[in-house]
């Protein structure tokens, strides 16, 4: 046990070391004369004779690239077709920024290679973890595919770098990853030299066949960066090391006894589940819920535990709960810097149409 808690501390560490001494800003692409070299997230090298004027975006989690992709002003005209529908409905937000979205043909997430290719894209952008099957199928009909992975702070940074080029908006590129570099560098400043880190469990709370789950994310995901990066100690980490969420029964949790508890549910509100978890006599038996430490994860149209770009605004807010003695944001202002700076959304679309939608235990 201690073998493996040190092999997780040293891992994140080293994380750690990586992100604080990670450029923005290093080149992942080129543009000469017209022609686009760009490097996507598999290293790939993919070359374009013109700026692509044709993008579709397919596949599952199309939404994180979504959001990525609308970051930038005017990225949506050159959309022409997105996978859409279910609980991540890309439609729910992206109606609120793009005008002519109904435009856009909405594809299935696990739509044909010969569907995309009768739209006659320029490119096609999906997650990394998709190459192997849709991806593949795609070039097969010499249809090129940027590979994205937004998967950690580190990644989503330099993704914002590939999608600038794309786009052909390297200085926009700049800006987005200056906003969140500060806030990573907030955070991180404040954490460096606790003496103290709380044992922290953050979960994904399921009712699936009628009753409730847990599952933890692998010690590579952004969830439990969040957690490492706020000055907390990720206390799964050293038994979750696969590729997917991993279910654990409540002895489990019981035995790890966290100082705080922060539930994920998509689809949910997150703080409707707490509360019921917290009149429940068996989850008493809890240090967190002894202590009133168990929260729902915030989320407004998606949960900001997820590589999407709302991921900062949930690095902040763990960061406040882990150490409110450090960290007096106000998160509700925070959102409204987000959707201003970010998607250039008026003060009056943030109060009318952003706020009523936040879900969880925000303040």
């Amino acid at each position: 046990m201690k073998d493996k808690i040190s092999k997780t501390t040293i891992f994140i560490a080293l994380f750690i070391i990586l992100l604080t001494s990670c450029q923005s800003n290093t080149p992942t692409s080129s543009q000469t004369h017209g022609t686009i070299q760009v490097t996507d997230a598999l290293q790939r090298t993919i070359l374009l004779d013109h700026p692509p004027e044709r993008i579709i975006v397919v596949g599952k989690a199309s939404f994180m690239i979504l959001d990525s992709f609308y970051l930038f002003p005017g990225a949506g005209d050159k959309l022409i077709a997105y996978s859409g529908g279910g609980v991540n409905d890309p439609k729910s937000f992206l109606s609120l920024i793009d005008t002519q979205l109904e435009s856009k043909q909405v594809l299935e997430y696990e739509v044909g290679p010969e569907q995309v290719a009768a739209l006659k894209p320029d490119l096609v952008l999906m997650k990394s973890y998709l190459a192997s099957k849709s991806g593949a199928a795609l070039e097969k009909l010499g249809i090129k595919v940027c590979y994205l992975d937004l998967e950690t702070p580190e990644t989503f940074l330099r993704d914002i770098g590939i999608l600038g080029t794309i786009l052909n908006m390297p200085e926009r590129a700049k800006q987005i990853q200056n906003f969140y570099q500060t806030r990573l560098n907030f955070v991180q400043k404040k954490t460096q030299n606790l003496s103290f880190k709380p044992k922290v469990l953050l979960a994904q709370y399921s009712e699936k066949g009628g009753s409730g789950s847990l599952s933890v994310p692998p010690a590579s995901w952004i969830q439990t960066a969040m957690v490492s990066l706020s000055g907390g100690e990720p206390v799964w980490a050293s038994s979750s090391q696969g590729g997917g969420y991993t279910v654990v029964n409540f002895e489990q949790v019981l035995f790890w006894n966290p100082d705080i508890l922060i539930l994920v549910a998509y689809g949910q509100d997150s703080s409707s589940i707490a509360k019921k978890l917290k009149e429940d006599p068996k989850w008493r038996e809890l240090k967190a819920v002894k202590e009133n430490a168990l929260y729902g994860f915030p989320a407004d149209f998606f949960s900001w535990d997820q590589p999407d770009p709302r991921w900062i605004l949930g690095l902040e807010w763990v960061a406040g709960r882990l150490h409110p003695e450090l960290f007096t944001l106000k998160m509700r202002e925070e959102v409204r810097k987000f959707y201003e700076e970010l998607y250039g959304l008026s003060p009056e679309k943030i109060n009318d149409l952003i706020f009523p939608a936040l879900k969880g235990d925000l303040d």
